[in-house]
């Protein structure tokens, strides 16, 4: 064994300060990239996503949560705003039961003036208001699953036991964004539910539900103020039972 060899078998027994701090060093630096590493994957940039509009959401930060909604939600939301603001009894027993119902709570809810004046961003943030707390709160994303290059499946929870619900994350212009339909406007099951329930039509049963939620007077008030023809006029159209 020549003395370099010698020296350098010396050192990794007793290894001087000068090694120590380089192996640590070095250590330190594969942590760290390792660390890098994972929260650069999909997988955790969609759970990053998640936290920080439920963080948005319990701080009532509304503003920065619509910035972390799909293009699916967007749309749908727009196409619910039309809906609210021009459909008419006959157009709105086209629509699935649950679309009708938060079209009628809409225009009952929210002051007629302002509602006209609503763009689709505006009825999300309302939306989030209402039921964003909710809808978030301690609920849990586990099980991430990455579909293809633009898609990833989550299974959401508020309880260990519960039965996991979906939510889904695509990717829109480099960021990760999250799929609310589902979560925020609620299952078509509900209605079904309701109706079985109460042997009701299904509008019958949705203004009764209305009734419960806001009272007799209030919801006889929504049925005679039901269609908005345009921008500046409520019209009178009662909904067809």
């Amino acid at each position: 064994m020549d003395d370099v060899e010698g020296k350098y078998f010396e050192e990794l027994r007793n290894p001087s300060h000068k090694t120590v701090f380089i192996m640590r060093t070095l250590v330190l630096f594969f942590l760290i990239y390792s660390i890098e590493t994972i929260a650069q994957s999909p997988e955790s940039q969609a759970i990053e996503v998640f936290e920080k509009y439920k963080a948005a959401i319990l701080h009532e930060e509304f503003e920065e949560a619509v910035m972390l909604i799909d293009s699916r939600t967007w749309g749908y939301y727009g196409d619910l705003l039309h809906h609210i603001h021009y459909s008419d009894s006959l157009t709105l027993d086209t629509i699935p039961a649950l679309d009708k119902f938060w079209v009628l709570i809409s225009r009952h809810s929210i002051p007629k003036e302002k509602l006209l004046s609503y763009s689709t961003k505006d009825l999300i943030e309302q939306v989030l208001f209402q039921l964003g707390l909710a809808s978030i709160y301690h609920t849990n994303i586990s099980n991430l699953s990455k579909k293809g290059d633009t898609w990833i499946t989550a299974e959401l929870r508020q309880t260990p036991d519960q039965i996991p619900g979906e939510l889904n994350f695509y990717l829109e212009d480099g960021s990760w964004k999250m799929d609310l339909r589902r979560m925020l406007a609620g299952s078509e099951e509900v209605i079904d539910q309701l109706v079985v329930a109460t042997g009701l039509t299904e509008n019958e049963a949705i203004l009764q539900a209305l009734e419960s939620l806001n009272g007799i007077a209030q919801a006889k008030a929504l049925v005679s103020s039901i269609k908005l023809t345009n921008k500046s006029n409520l019209g009178n159209c009662p909904l067809s039972l």
